[in-house]
């Protein structure tokens, strides 16, 4: 695949055979996979009218990372991330079909919406760990991580602006069980590519797990948790990713009855305003690509002034009244997450050890994944009871404080324990 001079700049770790392959399997299912997140809050809202339905939705997709993903971890690690990944795919394929199924049938009713939703989270705690671990096994050259763990983002983020477009144009006209079962058959694209894909030896060995001797999973996840802790630098990057997973993800759960209610919007609304908030973390997500061959030093302070911004743009939404204005903040809001999380995805990726990455993933997963779901079920309990606007920027709120807090604290760690790197400092 020839790159002109420019892309180059944004696309260098696509030189990788391998890498290449896994990026337009990837691109495809995750358009599908942010339909059925459209159609999925949609659909609940829709049949239950509950904001803490809702949350409960998302507590039930991501509440299983908080065990799950840290053992998906040290499986990453031991096995063959290929392998695993693929009977992930197929897994997410089946559980997409069957809800494609109960929807397009007319059977779909709450208890098996929740069902089903436990089903995704389950599948769902295994795959980021597997995936991330995978991506440095795909690379011709190992100074391409940062490039590759940016592009993952782009491909998430590019997503978002095409599967919400179309899943609220869908929605509207045709119903959400269409959206499901595009989604199912978008798992075919990555599973075909990961077919393709050549890796090498599987197996993978920590640096303090001598071949011959292995220790068990149970000894493998407490070194993996130990690393992540005695290193200063991951341990700081991980509490702000803490603050924003509880309290910056859980506005999601409530986009259904903030359009609905607050805005007087339809499906067609909600998929607008993830599409505005998707176009402005692509220009995050690029921006990072770009920069993915310089240095770390400074990417400590600018997570936390991503984090700032975020706050901000969630107490301007919490005033919005119409979808007009809320579709100028969602892209400020959209850049500053999505910078966030790339941010702290690619610095945590970077200063690991490569064998420990599949464990500190795993406990990257577990924070992420893990702790959003009590966030949403909250915001949604609160919802209810006191409206979402006052929810949504209250939370902006506590978001600007805790920038603030983490902002103070950055200077200190890079005075007592130097530049990051990798290995523990």
């Amino acid at each position: 695949m020839p790159l002109t001079a420019g892309l180059k700049k944004f696309f260098f770790a696509l030189r990788s055979r391998n890498y290449r392959l896994f990026f337009c399997g990837q691109i495809v299912s995750l358009c599908g996979t942010w339909m059925q997140t459209m159609a999925l809050g949609w659909l609940a809202y829709r049949l239950t009218g509950s904001s803490t339905v809702v949350g409960l939705i998302w507590f039930l997709i991501q509440a299983p990372s908080l065990v799950l993903s840290p053992l998906a971890g040290v499986l990453a690690d031991r096995g063959n991330r290929r392998q695993l990944l693929i009977a992930i795919q197929t897994g997410f394929l089946a559980q997409a079909a069957l809800l494609a199924g109960f929807t397009i049938s007319g059977r779909i009713d709450l208890p098996l919406l929740l069902a089903l939703s436990a089903l995704q989270g389950l599948i769902n705690s295994c795959d980021f760990p597997v995936r991330q671990a995978l991506v440095g096994e795909l690379l011709d050259r190992a100074e391409d991580l940062p490039n590759a763990i940016a592009l993952n983002s782009f491909t998430v983020n590019a997503a978002r602006i095409v599967g919400p477009a179309i899943a609220g144009l869908i929605t509207y006209g045709r119903g959400e069980g269409l959206c499901f079962a595009l989604n199912a058959l978008s798992y075919l694209a990555v599973i075909v590519s990961l077919a393709m894909i050549r890796t090498r030896a599987a197996g993978h060995h920590s640096a303090c797990q001598p071949a011959g001797h292995p220790r068990s999973h149970w000894h493998s996840l407490a070194s993996g948790l130990r690393y992540a802790w005695q290193h200063i630098h991951i341990r700081g990057v991980l509490a702000l990713l803490l603050v924003v997973s509880f309290i910056g993800t859980s506005y999601m759960a409530l986009l259904p009855a903030f359009v609905r209610d607050d805005l007087r919007g339809a499906a067609d609304g909600m998929g607008l305003l993830m599409t505005a908030a998707g176009t402005g973390a692509v220009l995050a997500a690029l921006l990072l690509a770009r920069n993915s061959g310089r240095p770390l030093q400074g990417l400590e302070r600018q997570l936390g002034l991503a984090l700032l911004v975020s706050g901000l743009s969630f107490v301007i939404l919490s005033r919005c009244s119409s979808l007009a204005a809320a579709c100028w903040v969602m892209p400020i809001a959209g850049f500053s997450l999505s910078f966030l999380f790339s941010g702290c995805n690619t610095f945590t990726q970077s200063v690991t050890e490569p064998a420990l990455r599949g464990r500190v993933m795993g406990v990257y997963a577990l924070i992420w994944n893990g702790i959003s779901p009590f966030g949403s079920l909250l915001y949604g309990f609160l919802a209810e009871h006191l409206g979402t606007a006052p929810i949504i920027g209250g939370g902006g709120l506590a978001i600007v404080l805790a920038a603030v807090v983490y902002l103070s604290q950055v200077r200190k760690i890079s005075r007592a324990a130097g530049p990051a790197g990798p290995g523990p400092v």
